[in-house]
């Protein structure tokens, strides 16, 4: 369970900023919320879905995407044939004080009813620091801390009484390695769940119609309930599609080179093969008729993509990042979706979502409590800021929606009138951009 992600130095962010996911003391859609199994938080709840606002560029995709990046490298850096790898991180180049300091992310999370604190800064070429801690009832107890000089030589300290600590795995550690991927590699009893609770978070960014439609065809060639719960769920969508399948087909030429490069795109490709994904409808002769998933709309395989993620959340936990979930849907199915996680009830999993929007329908307060909704925003140094709806105070019976267009809650892009060459701006604007075709 994530309770709490921070960023520093990473492409918009500059100062650190903080997505909290831990839920207010407050009565309202409590089913929106998970009780914290952990005794340091015995009594508090963290949030199923957190939503992050904003306008165009203005940083909500590099929140998600900063967060996916740690996974990765947590995932990733150990590994032998990532020895020469650059760590992939990008400071915040706007400003040159801090181009050349180090990006930090710091995270808050709960493994097997522990609190623990991960903190990493790093650069391009090594990891700068790494420190884990845990929480008690009463104070945190500090587990491991590693502090890399420019050299590459590593300054450790460790708990004496609360870390099992492996000399081995010191010698292993590189400089542009995380102690924490090495000690999961060699199956250090104390790093390896925590480790294997980042590898559980994954991250859909904008949509890919190839790479998503592999990813669905495997799951659906190897988990038949997720099959029929997939295809229950598109028959209630009303999209038409009463069953899915996996039938052999043969491989045109062509389709070849852009099957292996969206294998290539795929954190874990599925094998190479000859397989298309079908999808089934009924005829009003009441017979069914099979046809190839590319032929049904990008709203309908986006839905079917987002189901895939949904499915983890609900039965295996974990936390899924989206990235504009809105997209391609229509403002009703994605309403559906997050009410779906909210009536999922308790379970053991504790799965969670955070996901970026423009759709200002989901600002309703029967659907999101305020402390499920962030706002983000620049200003004039381009770097971008994090706040909580909860810094504001709606009216009694305020419409969120209307609020936030217009404008009482910031996070929204502040337009310059334009108009076409020739054309008049309306009546008192002061500002505006004029188009112009080039002469012939």
């Amino acid at each position: 369970m994530l309770l709490s992600f921070s960023v520093e130095n990473f492409y918009s962010y500059r100062e650190r900023q903080t997505l909290s996911l831990l839920a207010e003391d407050r009565d309202d859609l409590i089913e929106n919320t998970i009780p914290i199994d952990a005794p340091a938080l015995r009594g508090r709840r963290a949030v199923k879905f957190a939503s992050i606002y904003g306008a165009n560029a203005s940083g909500k995709s590099n929140l998600l995407l900063a967060f996916h990046r740690l996974t990765k490298i947590i995932a990733n850096s150990a590994k032998e044939s990532t020895t020469a790898d650059q760590l992939p991180v990008t400071s915040f180049q706007l400003d040159d004080a801090w181009a050349e300091k180090p990006t930090h992310f710091s995270t808050t999370f709960v493994v097997d009813n522990v609190v623990y604190k991960y903190d990493v800064s790093l650069t391009k070429d090594r990891i700068h620091s790494e420190e884990l801690r845990a929480f008690s009832k009463t104070h945190p107890q500090h587990l491991f801390s590693r502090h890399v000089a420019p050299d590459g030589k590593s300054q450790w300290h460790f708990s004496r009484t609360h870390f099992r600590r492996d000399k081995a795995l010191e010698s292993r550690t590189r400089p542009n390695s995380l102690y924490l991927s090495v000690g999961a590699l060699f199956n250090h009893s104390q790093l390896t769940s925590l480790s294997e609770y980042f590898s559980r978070c994954s991250f859909r960014g904008s949509p890919s119609p190839d790479t998503d439609s592999l990813k669905v065809m495997s799951r659906c060639d190897t988990d038949a309930k997720f099959n029929q719960w997939a295809s229950d769920m598109l028959s209630t969508a009303q999209t038409g599609i009463t069953a899915l399948r996996l039938r052999d087909v043969a491989i045109r030429e062509p389709d070849i080179a852009r099957i292996l490069r969206a294998q290539r795109d795929t954190a874990n490709p599925p094998s190479l093969r000859a397989k298309e994904m079908q999808v089934a409808h009924v005829k009003s002769d009441g017979q069914t008729v099979w046809w190839p998933i590319g032929w049904e709309s990008g709203g309908t395989k986006q839905l079917l993509s987002l189901l895939r993620s949904w499915y983890d959340v609900l039965n295996q936990g974990g936390l899924v990042l989206v990235d504009e979930i809105e997209a391609s849907l229509h403002p009703l199915l994605s309403r559906r979706l997050l009410t779906m996680l909210a009536e999922a009830g308790p379970s053991k999993h504790h799965g969670q979502l955070i996901f970026t929007t423009h759709d200002a329908t989901l600002l309703d307060l029967s659907i999101l409590r305020r402390d499920q909704v962030i706002l983000a925003e620049k200003f004039g140094d381009g770097a971008t800021q994090l706040v909580s709806l909860l810094h504001y105070t709606p009216r009694a019976g305020e419409a969120l929606q209307k609020g936030y267009l217009s404008g009482r809650y910031g996070a929204i892009p502040l337009l310059t009138e334009f108009t076409l060459h020739g054309q008049k701006p309306a009546k008192g604007n002061s500002k505006k951009i004029t188009i112009s075709s080039a002469s012939s």
